[in-house]
């Protein structure tokens, strides 16, 4: 009996995948981290103050060289995270202040100077700036009442450590398991091709003209753990937003059941496009080459590549049109809207969202033109 090369990629895909989803459970249960208490500020005015959210580039985060103790044997580091502006670059001072006088009209009472004077940025890492956070870092105390209160928080900075790693790990997670499948499904391909066996098999047709049992890359449930991360990925962020909310005129806590139910919604309307691009583009292909459609959608293990390879294809002729067209100049002009009114990028993605389900387009065109054919007695 001939050995089956193909079940023993298989099982070795499989051992390979559940490795992979053990690291990632134990690096997100056994990682507790250092606990570490981060204060926030964006101006040289503004108080250090205790936050949640931890630094991201382009912020500057500075770490003070000793632990500072919150409460008995509770010793944990301490961080300065200065805030980078919209532009990316970090306010360190101010200059000196100047008058600017008013010209004045005659037999009018002149108006008193406008005193002004120039905010010093500059890029985050800078030698100002790294000289600015030192200057902060050194001179800032707790006051008791900071003490007690990060004292008694402390739960809430474990929680949102540990949803920071469920967001963090997901995309590894996803990356790992396309990866692996897009590798066992290659090399399964190019073998089978080498060797002369039929794609989906494992042999060739014996004499007797009878097959073997068909051979499938069995990951389904590796697929299935991943859409468990992504689920759980999607809710730890919606209770990271929960906990650090953007100021609301709703109040704190109506702003927060808000901010909550905007972000599940805004995932579960981004996931919807992404599934309705891939469905969509794997309709026009199948179209285009004049095959049916896979008969079971769950076996179709196919959906995810057309999901990835729809963005792809959406993403290079919109770089191209940003890049060397007039649309650029639009699309900036609503990236610049957007980031004015505290939203980021999030325009700019509901954008490129929105347009995710254009292979629907080309496959109501290809529908009307062979309908036309067949009326008139001819054939697509």
């Amino acid at each position: 009996m001939g050995i089956n090369w193909f079940e023993g990629g298989r099982r070795i895909a499989t051992v390979v995948g559940g490795l992979m989803l053990l690291a990632a459970t134990l690096y997100v249960i056994l990682n507790e981290g250092d606990r570490t208490v981060v204060l926030e500020t964006a101006s040289p005015d503004e108080r250090p103050h205790w936050t949640l959210k931890g630094c991201r580039y382009p912020d500057q985060e500075k770490s003070w060289p000793e632990s500072v103790s919150f409460g008995a044997d509770d010793a944990r580091p301490v961080a300065i995270c200065l805030r980078a502006e919209k532009d990316g670059r970090i306010t360190y001072g101010y200059g000196p202040e100047r008058e600017i006088p008013f010209p004045v009209k005659p037999g009018e009472k002149p108006l008193p100077p406008l005193k002004v004077r120039e905010i010093l940025e500059a890029d985050a890492y800078s030698d100002p700036v790294e000289a600015y956070a030192s200057a902060r870092m050194a001179a800032f105390r707790f006051t008791p009442e900071e003490t007690a209160a990060i004292a008694d928080s402390d739960w809430e900075i474990a929680l949102y450590q540990f949803c920071d790693r469920v967001v963090s790990s997901f995309p590894w997670v996803a990356g790992g398991a396309f990866g692996l499948w897009a590798v066992t499904a290659a090399l399964g391909w190019l073998v089978r091709g080498f060797a002369g066996i039929q794609n989906g098999r494992d042999f060739r047709a014996e004499k007797d003209g009878a097959a073997r049992a068909p051979g499938r890359a069995k990951l389904d449930w590796l697929m299935t753990a991943v859409g468990i991360w992504a689920v759980a990925a999607g809710g730890a962020w919606a209770v990271q937003r929960v906990m650090t909310p953007s100021a609301s005129a709703l109040g704190r806590t109506a702003g927060k059941i808000a901010g909550a139910a905007g972000n599940v919604v805004l995932f579960i309307i981004g996931f919807s496009l992404f599934c309705a691009g891939a469905f969509g583009l794997r309709a026009l292909v199948y179209s285009v080459l004049n095959r049916p459609a896979p008969a079971k959608k769950a076996d179709d293990r196919m959906f995810f590549l057309f999901g990835v390879l729809n963005v792809v294809l959406l993403a290079i002729p919109s770089w191209l049109l940003n890049s060397y067209t007039v649309v650029g100049s639009w699309t900036d002009a609503i990236d610049r809207w957007s980031r004015t009114n505290g939203q980021a990028d999030a325009a700019m993605v509901g954008m490129f969202a929105l347009f995710l389900p254009w292979p629907f387009l080309p496959l109501v065109l290809i529908d009307r033109v062979r309908r036309s054919l067949r009326t008139t007695g001819h054939t697509a």
